[in-house]
């Protein structure tokens, strides 16, 4: 089965010039200098846009896009999402923005809020909480329930970072058997 390790940090990666042979993975642990090497047979990168193993592996060309809206985060407490489905995907979708929530194993929700970086309703218009209150006031009063009241969420969205969203292609996907 599949191990799954946080803390690590990969810093390099050897192909075998065999095919017989595993590849070699070596990752520092814990922000320390510690250094584990470890065998694989095959190995799939899933570590993100900006993927070290991708960078680490000559063989793949890759190009990205960053796209014109991102998004900031807002938690919907467990106190006040009881009534939401812990299974579900809950979607308050609103023309070019929207609000999503996803369940944290403790009841709570983590709502993530996707809106265009730049224009008259953007994250760069919205550069005050009392802005982030007339937004939400607007646009998704049926939400601030689950999100304890308009203050605690327009505080949270106010202070949050912007996260980026974009595309990342990558040829050819994969390395033999051995990396996609």
């Amino acid at each position: 089965g599949a191990s799954i390790k946080f803390g690590h940090r990969l810093v390099n990666v050897k192909l075998p010039a065999d095919s017989e042979s595993p590849t070699q993975l070596e990752f520092t642990m814990g922000g320390g200098g510690t250094c584990l090497t470890a065998c694989f047979g095959p190995v799939i990168g899933s570590d993100g846009a900006g993927s070290a193993l991708r960078r680490a592996v000559p063989a793949f060309e890759a190009s990205s896009d960053i796209l014109a809206a991102g998004y900031k985060e807002v938690l919907l407490p467990a106190h006040c999402s009881q009534t939401l489905d812990q299974f579900g995907l809950h979607i308050w979708p609103r023309g070019d923005h929207f609000l999503m929530g996803l369940a944290n194993k403790d009841g709570s929700f983590t709502g993530t809020l996707y809106l265009a970086n730049e224009g008259d309703l953007s994250f760069s218009s919205l550069n005050s909480e009392e802005k982030w209150r007339q937004f939400l006031n607007e646009h998704y009063a049926d939400a601030l329930p689950y999100m304890d009241g308009v203050d605690k969420a327009a505080e949270q969205l106010y202070n949050n970072p912007l996260g980026m969203l974009g595309t990342v292609k990558v040829a050819p996907w994969r390395v033999g058997n051995r990396i996609a």
